[in-house]
């Protein structure tokens, strides 16, 4: 008999080490599921904060465009040609280069007159000064 129970204390011994593992196992889970939880707690408010600020970022679209759209309603439909000094400075500065220009021409016309080829000169003054005019204008668009 004394078989039965070393046998019996054996598989009671390793039922004992099963269940301590098991255990262990369960307690390794129960943290790593609460580890989890946490996390997936905290994700969840990252989310309610970013849904937060989405619906903030939309709502003040929506104010901003409507903004935008009173605005354009309330605008006059028609400005005046010069509102700012700048629009005035350059007016003054194509007109004096529209003078500059005619005067150039003019020049050129009647000191060639003399040579018989004074529309040729008086005609290529006249589109050197138009070219240099669009050059100057271009240069102004661009970088002023």
């Amino acid at each position: 008999m004394p078989g039965i129970y070393d046998a019996r204390i054996a598989n009671l011994n390793a039922n004992l080490a099963t269940l301590t593992s098991m255990s262990t196992e369960y307690q390794d889970l129960t943290s790593r599921s609460l580890s989890s939880s946490s996390q997936k707690t905290a994700i969840q408010g990252k989310i309610q904060a970013l849904n937060a600020k989405l619906s903030d970022i939309s709502s003040a679209t929506t104010t901003y465009e409507k903004e935008f759209l009173d605005r354009r309603q309330g605008a006059p439909i028609s400005y005046s040609r010069l509102q700012t000094l700048q629009d005035i400075v350059l007016a003054a500065f194509f007109f004096t280069y529209f003078l500059i220009s005619v005067t150039a021409v003019l020049y050129v016309w009647r000191t060639s007159a003399i040579t018989g080829n004074a529309l040729m000169y008086a005609g290529t003054s006249a589109v050197v000064m138009t070219l240099l005019g669009i050059v100057v204008g271009e240069i102004i668009r661009r970088y002023a």
